[in-house]
């Protein structure tokens, strides 16, 4: 998946979490406290960013994410 810059935020932290989700399965550890407050982290990022974007940043959005364009 392409991020755009404003989205690099969430890329950061998805990256955090496979991260997590691969620690757990590789070591046998049990990560899934630490990869829910990482889920979200997420979560709050993508309303923060989303919720405040300007027209610019959300047409470019659309046009990114909607398979028709």
């Amino acid at each position: 998946m392409e991020y755009l810059d404003f989205e690099l935020p969430i890329k950061e932290l998805m990256e955090q979490y496979q991260t997590c989700s691969l620690v757990g399965e590789e070591s046998g550890v049990d990560m899934k406290l630490a990869c829910s407050q990482i889920e979200d982290k997420i979560i709050e990022k993508k309303k923060e960013i989303y919720g405040n974007l300007t027209p610019w940043q959300f047409n470019y959005h659309v046009i990114q994410t909607d398979p028709t364009h």
